[in-house]
């Protein structure tokens, strides 16, 4: 298989990680993949993303999991319940934008 197949079928399957709604962790071991190298195919994934963009995507066709939202940037997810608090959600986005809380 060429390197470029390679690349292919693991953006594949890191879509299928994503769209499962499930811990890498827990993917992994339904889908008898070792998850340390999953990680990594992921972690080269997210820095290639990073090389062509850095700004929020909206996520779209995702199973609807709860009555909340739910965030996901750079390989990061907050999930939101409907009765959030504000100022923790505040925190959060602070943080991921690199400032202090």
């Amino acid at each position: 298989m060429t390197t470029e197949l390679k690349r292919i079928e693991q953006a594949s399957l890191i879509e299928q990680w994503r769209s499962s709604g499930k811990s890498a962790k827990a993917w992994c071991r339904e889908n008898n993949l070792v998850y340390t190298t999953f990680l990594g195919w992921v972690y080269r994934s997210q820095e290639k993303k990073k090389a062509l963009s850095s700004s929020f995507i909206e996520i779209k066709d995702r199973p609807q999991t709860s009555s909340g939202i739910s965030l996901e940037y750079d390989g990061i997810r907050i999930n939101i319940s409907s009765d959030f608090d504000p100022v923790i959600l505040n925190q959060c986005l602070q943080a991921l934008r690199g400032k202090k809380c």
